[in-house]
């Protein structure tokens, strides 16, 4: 059911391992890195938005704090599960994902 809802050129179904390492040698580095940079300052901005946000004093607490203290402090490979809500947005926007 690949493309079902929203068309695609290439559909790709395999492991997502497998699949990767065998794209990796078509890909070529571009020269141009302009929108890579304009990527990374605005996703680097965002953050900063996310954690002045996040240090607004609250009553009782600011649930957005929650979240972005509890990224630091999550394990590596841990697995997150979130139910519906306010919660999902906050987990959705501030735990950094590694």
């Amino acid at each position: 059911m690949v493309s079902m809802r929203y068309p695609m050129e290439v559909n790709l179904i395999g492991d997502s391992k497998a699949t990767l390492h065998r794209l990796l040698p078509l890909l070529h580095r571009k020269p141009d890195r302009s929108w890579r940079e304009t990527i990374e300052k605005s996703v680097k901005e965002w953050w900063g938005v996310l954690r002045t946000r996040a240090m607004n004093d609250a009553t009782p607490l600011n649930p957005q704090r929650v979240f972005w203290e509890l990224s630091p402090r999550l394990p590596e490979k841990c697995i997150i599960a979130c139910d519906t809500g306010s919660g999902t947005n906050w987990y959705a926007r501030d735990v950094k994902i590694r």
